[in-house]
């Protein structure tokens, strides 16, 4: 190899490093950015809903549970900022239980959104139906939110191991035994991330208008 060849190898590999570099800086600031906003926000918004929860409004409780889940995403946000600059150095259980954990979250919110939508939408269209469900049953339901989000989580406690990353320092990183479950996990994700929310909350904003006309 000549010695042009190799210099410009060696300014290919540094130019690359520095924009990983900016890279991962510019993540961690936005994940900052966002740890810095959302969690007063929420503390907030769980401050106000505390005292106006005694009517029993299940509106009411489905956003103050949507706070939370969306609480316990950002709290997880300093581990992985510092996982990003630094590497993960917690060990193998941790970053199973927290990968867990922010998947949790973030099921959650998500149902706790399309349970909003299909909730206004009974409200509003068959309020008959939706009395019939009683404040028993109604916790029932956060709670079975709760618990679905738990399911949906439990991947990460299996794939989630600490191992190498390409910058060489330890991460927090799914390990995907055959190519069939990465592509299986990825689609599941996606299904019930967003498709099918999305899906379940577009079909009940086009369904209002022609039911009410």
């Amino acid at each position: 190899m000549s010695t042009n060849t190799q210099q410009q190898l060696n300014t290919s590999n540094a130019s690359s490093a520095v924009q990983a570099s900016l890279e991962i800086r510019a993540a961690s600031g936005l994940l900052g950015l966002c740890w810095a906003l959302g969690v007063p926000g929420n503390l907030v918004v769980l401050a106000v809903l505390q005292p106006r929860l005694a009517g029993g409004r299940f509106t009411l409780w489905l956003m103050l549970n949507l706070a939370v889940s969306d609480l316990l995403t950002l709290l997880t946000l300093p581990v992985w900022i510092h996982t990003l600059l630094h590497g993960w150095s917690l060990g193998a259980v941790p970053c199973k239980l927290l990968s867990c954990l922010e998947y949790w979250s973030l099921y959650t919110s998500m149902l706790c959104v399309t349970l909003l939508s299909v909730q206004r939408y009974l409200q509003v269209l068959h309020p008959q139906r939706w009395a019939e469900l009683k404040s028993t049953g109604r916790r029932i339901l956060l709670g079975l939110v709760w618990a679905l989000g738990g399911v949906m989580s439990s991947h990460a406690l299996v794939q989630r191991e600490v191992r190498a990353g390409m910058d060489g320092l330890l991460h927090c990183l799914p390990r995907y035994r055959w190519a069939g479950e990465q592509v299986a996990t990825l689609l599941m994700e996606s299904l019930l991330l967003f498709v099918l929310p999305f899906s379940i909350m577009a079909s009940l904003y086009c369904t209002s208008p022609c039911t009410e006309g």
